[in-house]
């Protein structure tokens, strides 16, 4: 099984959260990307790929952070302004 995750976008409905991916934002104590990458794993997801753009670099430290048993690939996307259909 593959998975591709969009965290890419600057989450522009978030408000004031916009200079944090919205793939960061902490809920209890993981963040959802955390959250999402987990739920994949459980479900025997380990080939991932993270499309990334705003907070590229962030995004890909809450990875390695994570220290999974599998690698993750990460996409950039230099267009991430221009929507998440681009992303994807």
């Amino acid at each position: 099984m593959k998975a591709i995750i969009l965290a890419a976008g600057v989450g522009k409905r978030l408000g004031g959260a916009a200079n944090l991916p919205k793939a960061l934002l902490r809920f209890g104590s993981k963040t959802l990307l955390q959250r999402h990458i987990e739920i994949l794993a459980n479900a025997a997801v380990t080939d991932i790929a993270i499309v990334v753009g705003h907070g590229a670099e962030a995004v890909e430290e809450e990875v390695m952070r994570l220290r999974l048993p599998f690698p993750v690939r990460f996409l950039p996307n230099p267009r991430y302004r221009e929507g998440s259909i681009v992303s994807l």
